[in-house]
Order: C-alpha cells, then sequence, then structure tokens
C-alpha cells in the first residue's frame, strides 16, 4: 500500500510520491476552483458584508469616498474595518498574523502603504491604487526657513513606504530641534496647530487637513522618494466576482484623488 504521509516528532509530512501527485493534479484542481467562481452569479445589489483592513493613511484619505460609492450602489453593503499600524514591519509576528487572516478568513482586501507582505508570499496578489508624494505641515506661525530641511534630515530616506510619524519641534533658529514620534497621522493637526511642532506627511494627506485645520502646507526643499498604497489579497479572490467588484470600486475612488 502506497503510503503519502510521513510520521515525524513534530508532526507529519507528505511523502515524495505525495508531493509528486500534488504537482501533476494542482493545475486540475486549480481549474475546478476557478469553474466554481466564474459559474458563481454576482448580484451587486444583493445584501454583501466585506472586512477591509487598512492603515490610517488610506483611512484618512480614501476610506469615507469608498463607503460613499459602496453604500449608494448598494444600501445593503455592510463593511467592517479592521485599522492597521501604518508599519508593519516594527510589529513582530504580525505579518503572520495577516497573512493568515487573508488566506482564511475575516479579510477580504488589505489595503496598505507596505508591499512588501505580498512580494514575499506567492498567494498573494497587488495592485497599486495610488502614488503620493512628501510635504512639510506646519502651523500658521511657523516660519523657520529651514523647516523641511530639518524635517527631512529627521528620516532615512523611505523605501517605498511611509515611515514612522515622527514630528519636530523648531526650538528656535539657533539651537537644536527635538524629535519625537506619535502613534498616529490622526493625532499629528492638533498637535501642529497650536505649537512650534513640524511634520513630513503625505501630500494628499495634507491637503486634506489645510481645509479643516489650522495649517500650513509647505513643499520639501529636499527630494524624498514618492511611495504608492497598493491593495492585497489572496489568490482565492482572483476571479470572485464580489471581490472584484470591491477592489475596482476602491481602485475608482482612487484614481479621482
Amino acid at each position: 500500500m502506497t503510503s503519502f504521509l510521513f510520521a515525524q516528532k513534530n508532526g507529519i509530512i507528505p511523502t515524495e510520491k505525495a508531493l509528486s501527485l500534488h504537482t501533476k493534479l494542482k493545475p486540475n484542481l486549480d481549474g475546478i476552483i476557478n469553474t466554481i467562481q466564474d459559474a458563481q452569479r454576482f448580484d451587486s445589489n444583493a445584501p454583501l458584508h466585506f472586512t477591509i483592513a487598512c492603515n490610517d493613511y488610506f483611512s484618512e484619505i480614501a476610506l469615507t469616498r469608498v463607503q460613499n460609492v459602496i453604500h449608494a450602489r448598494n444600501e445593503n453593503i455592510s463593511l467592517t474595518i479592521i485599522n492597521l499600524p501604518t508599519s508593519l514591519n516594527n510589529l513582530h509576528g504580525y505579518r503572520s498574523d495577516i497573512l493568515s487572516a487573508l488566506r482564511d478568513g475575516p479579510i477580504d482586501l488589505l489595503i496598505h502603504t507596505d508591499r512588501s507582505l505580498a512580494q514575499s508570499n506567492e498567494q498573494l496578489k497587488s495592485q497599486r491604487i495610488l502614488t503620493d508624494s512628501w510635504d512639510t505641515i506646519a502651523g500658521r506661525d511657523t516660519t523657520t526657513e529651514n523647516h523641511s530641511k530639518q524635517i527631512a534630515d529627521t528620516y532615512k530616506k523611505p523605501k517605498g513606504n511611509i515611515p514612522a510619524q515622527r514630528i519636530v519641534e523648531q526650538k528656535n533658529e539657533t539651537t537644536s530641534s527635538s524629535h519625537t514620534q506619535v502613534s498616529s497621522f490622526r493625532a499629528l493637526p492638533t498637535l501642529i496647530q497650536d505649537s512650534d511642532y513640524v511634520s513630513l506627511v503625505p501630500r494628499k494627506l495634507g491637503l486634506i487637513w489645510t481645509e479643516f485645520y489650522d495649517l500650513n502646507l509647505l513643499p520639501m526643499n529636499k527630494t524624498i522618494a514618492n511611495f504608492n498604497c497598493h491593495q492585497i489579497w489572496h489568490e482565492r479572490f482572483n476571479k470572485a466576482e464580489s471581490n472584484k467588484w470591491l477592489r475596482r470600486s476602491i481602485q475608482n475612488v482612487c484614481s479621482h484623488i
């Protein structure tokens, strides 16, 4: 009798025969899954529920618009939002939790500025939905000429991601500045508008804040690489019409930001 599993102290592993069969059968099994997904009729007017995980950058930039567009199309669609830190790299074990949630549920879609999660796993697919650049945000009374140099020097060059939300307090024009860090972008506007703080922020986010807070958006005098925001999903959703509709809706909203 052919054995397909081999017992070890820490569990069981597939035999060479099992691995050989898996390699041969996988294309056929994938074809069956795709056929089932293609056959599923998608009615965007039917009651639906999606769970989206995103960082506070996307929440501030686009989430309200996405919700408005989706609810305008179908009031029966409900969204659950899971708030994620701006940087996934700083949290041990967090990446594996996200991967499991995308693979097994409950997350239908991850939206983040860190694409490395998708790049490191062939089961995850990603799509760029927007690109942003950097400016300095400061209170109306902040007039220090070297503001952008100070804040830019505080950061190492971001490699396509958003760095930690650091702010610089300009004590005066001759003394050194003090640096601090906040946990969320949402804390920055109220901290900055009534103080000598300045901060590096994504330009699209800064433009929104200047409409609601007493802030100035000041151009950088030092070039910092732009960053991209991506939507990431598991390959099992590639042909799922409801998930494709959700991704298209988000892509359409972001194309106008």
